[in-house]
């Protein structure tokens, strides 16, 4: 980055030259000026992107919690109604038929 404001400044001289009439060339500063601006849009959206990494990761993740949380859910649902199951085995009489 630090070599991008060095070429501006660099350009702004030779601007300052070239309108002084020190010597014939063509203005530059413009040219710098559209550097700066791509070297900024370069970085912001290289942030963006890592942001946008970072989300998906933290997306992965959840999905990996949710599915766990999920299967334990399952897992808790089926032993209540194992147990249900048995609790009303518990309360019929002896003896009785059963369908």
């Amino acid at each position: 980055m630090c070599g991008v404001y060095l070429l501006w400044w660099a350009a702004g001289v030779n601007d300052m030259l070239v309108s002084s009439n020190i010597y014939q060339g063509m203005y530059l500063m413009e040219f710098a000026f559209f550097l700066v601006v791509v070297v900024v849009a370069s970085i912001v959206t290289t942030a963006h992107h890592q942001d946008g990494q970072l989300a998906e990761r933290a997306r992965q993740k959840l999905a990996v919690e949710v599915v766990a949380k999920d299967r334990d859910l399952a897992s808790a649902h089926a032993e209540l109604t194992e147990a249900a199951k048995l609790a009303v085995v518990g309360r019929l009489p002896r003896g009785s038929p059963t369908r």
